[in-house]
C-alpha cells in the first residue's frame, strides 16, 4: 500500500486511475496510523514511517535529507545488519563534513564581498541557496557545480532585488547594457551596480578558468548568454511596472521563463558538471525544451502568487 501511494505521485494530469489509487492508498494508510497498534514495536515503527510518508512523500522530499530518517528507521528494526547500518552512517557523516567544508568556503566568499555594507538591500540567503544546490546535486563529484550554482544564485537574488525595488529605469537600462556587452571597462554604472557587476564577472572568470582546463571552453559563452537573457527579462518586467502596463498572459509567460532564473541556474549547474555536461547538453538547454518551459512557468506563477499574498492587502 505504501508503494502504491508513492507510485501514484508519478501520475500525469488526467490519469484518473492513479488519482483514485492515491486517494485509496492515502485513506487506508491514514486509518492505519490512527488505529491503536498496541505495544508491538514493529507496528509502532510502521506507523511512524507511514506518517512520515504522508507528510512528505519521496517525490517531494530532498533525497539526502530523507536518508537520515531511513537510517533512523532501519536502526529501529529488529535484526538489522550492523555492518550496513554503520556504512550508511559513515556515508552520511562523510557527506555532512564535505558540505560543511563547502559552506565554510562559500561563507568566506560572501563575507569578503561585503554586500551587507555595500548593498544593504541584498538579502542574506546563503544557507538557503546552498541547500537548494545540495538538493539538486548532492553527489560528491558535483562540488564545483554546487559552488557555482550557490554563488551565481546569490548574485542573481541581489540583481532581482535591484530590478524589482532598488534601481531606477535609467540605471537598469545601463546595467542591462553592461551585461549585454560584457565589457569590464563600463565606467558609467552606479557604484552599487558596479559592485554586483564585478562580482558576476569574477565568478564567471572562475568558471572559465576551470572549464577551459577541462576541455570545455564553450561554457563561458553559454553562461554569458544565459545571464543576458535573464537581465533582459528583468528589464521587461521593470518597464511594465514603470509604465503601469498589464502584460498579456502570453507576454507574461514568455518573459517569465527567464525571469524565474531557472534557465540561467540550470546553465550554471551544467558548467560545474565536467564531462557529464558536454556541448550538446547546453544546446539542448538553450533550445527551450518543454520540460524547462513547464517548470519555469510553474516557478514564475508560484513565486508571483506568494509575492501577492505577502505584499498585497
Amino acid at each position: 500500500m505504501m508503494s502504491l501511494y508513492e507510485a501514484a505521485y508519478l501520475q500525469m494530469p488526467g490519469e484518473t486511475i492513479l488519482e483514485e489509487a492515491m486517494e485509496f492508498a492515502e485513506g487506508h494508510l491514514t486509518k492505519y496510523t490512527m488505529a491503536d497498534g498496541g505495544d508491538d514495536q514493529y507496528d509502532d515503527l510502521l506507523s511512524k514511517r507511514i506518517a512520515h510518508m504522508l507528510k512528505r512523500p519521496l517525490r517531494k522530499g530532498v533525497e539526502k535529507h530523507e536518508q537520515l530518517f531511513f537510517i533512523w528507521a532501519y536502526e529501529q528494526e529488529k535484526g538489522h545488519n550492523q555492518t550496513l547500518l554503520k556504512l550508511a552512517k559513515l556515508s552520511w557523516n562523510h557527506l555532512q563534513h564535505m558540505y560543511q567544508q563547502e559552506l565554510r568556503s562559500l561563507t568566506k566568499w560572501w563575507i569578503d564581498l561585503d554586500f551587507v555594507t555595500k548593498l544593504p538591500f541584498a538579502r542574506d540567503r546563503l544557507i538557503e541557496i546552498y541547500f537548494w544546490a545540495v538538493g539538486a546535486m548532492w553527489e560528491p563529484k558535483f562540488t564545483f557545480s554546487r559552488y557555482i550554482v550557490t554563488k551565481l544564485t546569490m548574485l542573481v537574488s541581489v540583481i532581482d532585488d535591484m530590478y524589482d525595488v532598488h534601481g531606477t529605469i535609467d540605471e537598469l537600462e545601463l546595467f542591462t547594457s553592461a551585461i549585454e556587452r560584457w565589457d569590464t571597462s563600463m565606467k558609467n554604472l552606479p557604484d552599487y551596480m558596479r559592485t554586483c557587476y564585478d562580482a558576476i564577472i569574477d565568478v564567471l572568470d572562475e568558471v572559465d578558468a576551470i572549464t577551459t582546463k577541462e576541455g570545455r571552453p564553450y561554457c563561458l559563452e553559454y553562461a554569458k548568454e544565459a545571464h543576458k537573457n535573464q537581465v533582459r527579462a528583468y528589464l521587461a518586467e521593470a518597464r511594465w511596472f514603470a509604465q503601469g502596463k498589464v502584460p498579456t498572459v502570453e507576454e507574461y509567460r514568455r518573459v517569465g521563463v527567464y525571469s524565474c532564473a531557472y534557465p540561467s541556474l540550470a546553465c550554471s549547474a551544467l558548467c560545474g558538471m565536467g564531462e557529464k555536461a558536454p556541448k550538446e547538453a547546453f544546446d539542448w538547454l538553450f533550445s527551450e525544451p518543454k520540460i524547462l518551459v513547464a517548470i519555469s512557468d510553474h516557478c514564475r506563477i508560484m513565486d508571483d502568487i506568494v509575492s501577492h499574498e505577502v505584499y498585497c492587502i
